[in-house]
C-alpha cells in the first residue's frame, strides 16, 4: 500500500492522479476553477452582492465564508490529514501548500454558492461549479478525494444551517 492510500478512505492510487496530471489540456481550467474558489475572489463577490442591493444574501455569504474558514482551520488540525503531494513525490503540487488537507477549504467554500441558487438552473450551475472545484483540487495535487468529500460535507452542512 502506498503512502497516499493510508490517508484516503477511498484508497485511490497515485497512478490515477499522476496520469490525470499528465493531461496538460486540463491545467488552465483547473487553475482557473481553483483560483476563483479562493478567499480574495469571495471577498470581492460578497462586497459586490451586498453593493447591488442583495444585502441579506451578501451578509449570509460573508457569514458562510468567514465562519466556514474558521471551522475549516480548526478541523484541519483536529483531523490532521496531510495533502497527497506531501506523501507522494510523484504527485506534482501546483501550489506551495502550507496547511493540512482535510477538509478541503476550496470544496467547502464553493458550497456557499448554493445560497444563491433560486431555481433549478442556478442550482445546476452551482452544482457543476462545486464539482469542478473539487476536481480541480485533486488535479492540482492539493487534495485527495476523501478530503474533497469532507469539504463538501462541511460546506453543505453550513449551507443547511444558514438556510434555516
Amino acid at each position: 500500500m502506498s503512502g497516499i492510500e493510508k490517508f484516503s478512505f477511498l484508497g485511490y492510487t497515485e497512478n490515477w492522479i499522476v496520469s490525470w496530471q499528465n493531461i496538460q489540456l486540463f491545467q488552465p481550467v483547473m487553475v482557473l476553477l481553483s483560483t476563483i474558489a479562493s478567499g480574495p475572489f469571495y471577498l470581492v463577490a460578497v462586497a459586490f452582492i451586498y453593493w447591488i442591493g442583495q444585502k441579506e444574501l451578501g451578509i449570509k455569504l460573508g457569514i458562510f465564508w468567514f465562519f466556514g474558514g474558521v471551522l475549516n482551520g480548526i478541523l484541519k488540525y483536529i483531523i490532521f490529514d496531510p495533502r497527497p503531494s506531501w506523501i507522494s513525490k510523484r504527485i506534482i503540487p501546483f501550489e506551495n501548500y502550507s496547511s493540512l488537507g482535510m477538509p478541503s477549504g476550496h470544496a467547502q467554500s464553493a458550497c456557499g454558492w448554493f445560497l444563491v441558487s433560486r431555481n433549478r438552473w442556478t442550482f445546476l450551475v452551482v452544482l457543476l461549479y462545486v464539482f469542478g472545484v473539487g476536481l480541480s483540487r485533486v488535479y492540482l495535487g492539493g487534495h485527495s478525494i476523501s478530503q474533497i468529500l469532507t469539504g463538501w460535507l462541511v460546506g453543505i452542512t453550513l449551507f443547511i444551517v444558514l438556510s434555516i
